[in-house]
């Protein structure tokens, strides 16, 4: 399934991660130890089934979603980053706001952040062990109608 059919339309979100994901919890002091991709993120939805989901040409390597209410929503995509992945995600929802066309041009940027119809979109790094390479670097795609402090995870886990 490509996902470019979906987005960045808030409701297509929103349905996408009602029809095709199932609540999960998960024990987040072994998501810290696997050094998981989104440890000190919420997330509590993964997909129903196992299959295929692009975005465009670019293979999506794994796809995780919060939904604390029915009103709120955050999609994680996690891909292999390119230099042709960047320049669709251009021609997709045009030029970041976070950054100039030079720098993403030299490649010299930390993220990209886009805001569509009321959705954050934000291109980052994905420091998490479980999809790093040292010949593919990996990045996490997010789609969101709320606040970043809301995303990240607070939870105390080492007595700290």
């Amino acid at each position: 399934m490509d996902l470019n059919e979906i987005l960045p339309k808030s409701e297509n979100i929103q349905h996408f991660i009602d029809e095709q994901m199932l609540p999960c919890s998960y024990d987040r002091i072994e998501l810290v130890k696997s050094s998981h991709s989104l440890s000190i993120e919420n997330f509590n939805r993964k997909l129903k089934e196992i299959r295929p989901y692009t975005l465009g040409e670019f293979l999506i390597n794994d796809i995780y979603a919060y939904r604390p209410s029915t009103t709120s929503y955050c999609l994680y995509l996690l891909l292999d980053l390119s230099s042709r992945f960047i320049d669709s995600l251009i021609l997709l929802f045009g030029s970041p706001f976070n950054v100039t066309m030079e720098d993403v041009e030299k490649r010299d940027f930390d993220f990209l952040h886009w805001e569509i119809n009321d959705i954050d979109i934000t291109l980052r790094r994905d420091h998490g062990g479980n999809y790093t390479s040292r010949t593919k670097k990996k990045v996490i795609l997010s789609f969101t109608n709320m606040h970043l402090d809301d995303l990240l995870n607070k939870e105390k886990i080492f007595g700290l």
